[in-house]
């Protein structure tokens, strides 16, 4: 396997990134659904930003992170239907994301 390859699967998803990427994710989401104004959000940067300071490490939310099911709780809120949204059905990952 090439050094390069080893490094990247070693380092996992950062809590930097994990923060970006959700923050995208759930804002698409909202975005596709309708949902972005119901929430409070006068649009989709708006929306990113506000989820991304609940993601951010600064903020201490996630005292061990967990790269593994990070990177499930991305790939289950990229499959999330809008029924899944309304109905709350976040994927599990995302609570065991910080062990």
């Amino acid at each position: 396997m090439p050094a390069l390859l080893v490094l990247l699967l070693a380092c996992g998803l950062s809590e930097d990134r994990f923060a970006e990427e959700m923050s995208v994710a759930v804002c698409d989401l909202y975005e596709e659904c309708g949902y972005t104004e119901t929430f409070g959000f006068e649009s989709v940067d708006q929306c990113q930003e506000v989820v991304f300071s609940s993601y951010d490490p600064a903020a201490g939310t996630c005292a061990d992170h967990q790269p593994g099911p990070s990177a499930d709780c991305l790939d289950g809120v990229a499959a999330m239907s809008c029924q899944d949204l309304y109905d709350a059905a976040w994927p599990a990952e995302c609570s065991a994301r910080c062990g």
